[in-house]
């Protein structure tokens, strides 16, 4: 009743100015994806959402993960233009009517795998740093739903600046992050001292 009630007076608010109309758009999504999903049933599959920047090797991840070409990989950026959901069939229903039900149509493309274990869903969303609106905005909506974030970013895109828009949000939700640097350099010392700055930046901005 009290997530009801706190949706209804959301919705009847006109937000003034358009940080206020972003912070709103944000709390609608989280109480549509997430908390009502959690509220309604504890067990809804949990939600695994990959995001990072173009040309981070999002999309080789996720199928790296997954074991098989998924998600469509390629030069052109962005890649991914609508959200990659692999899901188990018998739980397909359950997120396109829970996680899912804020999404506009035609933004996602299932994948359903009868061989993955059911009550987990993996996302490859679309780039974060996208130079197409929609596709930054359904990333943020999909941060928004997720239950675990995977950063993936690369040894030499881990500092660009709009990235860290999005995670500062996965920090305000306290939402279990964990960071993928791809492409490392071959030599260890290299890498080390790519890692090393990647922690600096992640205490930082609050996310150790």
């Amino acid at each position: 009743d009290r997530l009801e009630a706190l949706s209804a007076r959301r919705s009847a608010t006109q937000p003034r100015g358009e940080a206020a109309a972003a912070r709103a758009r944000q709390l609608a999504d989280h109480l549509g994806g997430h908390v009502r999903v959690r509220a309604d049933a504890l067990d809804a599959p949990l939600l695994v959402v990959l995001v990072g920047p173009t040309g981070a090797g999002k999309s080789t991840v996720f199928n790296t993960i997954v074991g098989w070409p998924a998600s469509e990989t390629g030069v052109l950026r962005p890649t991914t233009r609508v959200a990659v959901v692999l899901v188990h069939p018998d739980d397909r229903a359950a997120v396109e009517a829970g996680a899912f039900a804020r999404v506009p149509p035609g933004q996602l493309r299932f994948v359903e795998d009868p061989k993955i274990e059911p009550g987990l869903v993996l996302v490859d969303a679309p780039d974060i740093d996208s130079v197409e609106h929609a596709n930054r905005e359904l990333a943020d909506r999909l941060v928004e739903a997720a239950d675990l974030c995977l950063f993936v970013t690369t040894a030499t895109r881990y500092a660009d600046r709009v990235p860290w828009a999005v995670l500062e949000r996965v920090r305000e939700r306290g939402l279990p992050l964990q960071v993928i640097v791809n492409r490392m350099p071959a030599d260890a010392s290299d890498q080390s001292d790519v890692l090393t700055d990647v922690q600096r930046l992640l205490v930082e901005a609050g996310l150790e």
